[in-house]
């Protein structure tokens, strides 16, 4: 993460932080312009959010934002990464190269959060790539 969109982040953390994960929910769940996530699922989400600490939620931003480990990722096991067609958190161009003999399954209509707003997708496509031996 770009040092200027840390700021921000923590900026909006530090003066309203139910206003930034209500707003960072909604992303989670938002594929173009539609949020698929019904309200009262979002609220758990937010509560979650809501019962740490702002320090605790700084700490996990800043955490978030100095890591990045495609490089030290090497694994000798077959893998499966699933993704949501219009992830606006981790969109796949920022994702890189996938690990070595990884297979990706994309789930079209999905966001950040496919495997909450897609779990019948998310799962076949899990429990087909463990049939085939992953």
């Amino acid at each position: 993460m770009e040092r200027h969109r840390l700021d921000r982040l923590q900026a909006r953390l530090s003066s309203d932080r139910f206003a930034m994960v209500d707003a960072y929910v909604t992303r989670m769940f938002r594929a173009e312009g539609q949020v698929l996530l019904s309200e009262q699922h979002r609220d758990h989400y937010r509560a979650q959010a809501a019962a740490a600490s702002p320090r605790a939620l700084g700490a996990g931003l800043a955490t978030l934002a100095r890591s990045d480990l495609r490089g030290e990722v090497a694994m000798d096991v077959p893998a499966l990464v699933i993704h949501g067609e219009h992830d606006e958190i981790a969109p796949l161009a920022a994702i890189g190269e996938l690990v070595g003999g990884s297979a990706l399954e994309v789930i079209q209509g999905a966001p950040h959060g496919c495997q909450t707003t897609h779990p019948l997708r998310f799962n076949r496509a899990l429990l087909r790539f463990l049939a085939n031996g992953g």
